[in-house]
């Protein structure tokens, strides 16, 4: 049974392993954390900072940009007084799965990874990865929901190691979705095999 999903998931090998130098952060640019001002006992709350807001706060639009505001002053805060492993997602483990050169990807798909997976750019090779920001099992369902969603190819041995009674955090009905995108991705990759070979009897 192929599924009915329309993303463009394909197998490929050219997706390469390469380790991540924590010796030099600085090299790429991380998607920021999503960071929940409630978790900081040095910054006051919204309810804290409201009477401070010079804004009209009353209705449901004003209170509603007095929020946007004061995620702004939260962000600069943080900017201030958080550590760069705080601010950003820094993979946890060390092999980074890279995609050509030729593949580019916008601030918006920062968006689709699924947890515990970071997409960032590396400024020296000038090229964009993905990297596992989990660890301490084996996480490959997160690593192919975020393949996935990015619909520029599913690594070979990613595709390999997945397994449909194992989900890893992943909801148990998108997991089986991606294992049928998978699937139909192995029947398309065998269709273009068997056609090479054939291509070599003539």
């Amino acid at each position: 049974m192929e599924t009915k999903n329309k993303k463009n998931a394909f197998i490929t090998n050219d997706i390469e392993i390469i380790n991540f130098d924590s010796e030099a952060v600085r090299r790429y640019e991380f998607t920021k954390k999503e960071l929940d001002p409630a978790e900081y006992e040095n910054f006051n709350s919204f309810e804290e900072w409201l009477p401070n807001y010079e804004g009209d706060a009353k209705t449901k639009e004003g209170k509603e940009k007095a929020r946007r505001q004061y995620m702004e002053t939260f962000r600069e805060w943080a900017d201030e007084n958080l550590s760069y492993e705080e601010l950003n997602e820094i993979p946890l483990m060390n092999a980074l799965y890279y995609f050509p050169s030729c593949v580019s990807f916008s601030e918006s798909d920062r968006q689709k990874v699924a947890g515990n997976t970071t997409l960032l750019y590396d400024t020296e090779l000038e090229q964009w990865a993905i990297g596992m920001t989990g660890g301490g099992m084996d996480l490959s369902p997160k690593l192919l929901a975020t393949f996935i969603n990015l619909e520029k190819g599913i690594p070979e041995n990613i595709a390999l190691s997945i397994r449909a009674n194992y989900s890893a955090g992943i909801d148990t009905k998108k997991h089986l979705e991606n294992c049928l995108i998978v699937a139909d991705a192995f029947k398309a990759k065998g269709k273009q095999l068997i056609a090479r070979g054939e291509s070599l009897k003539k």
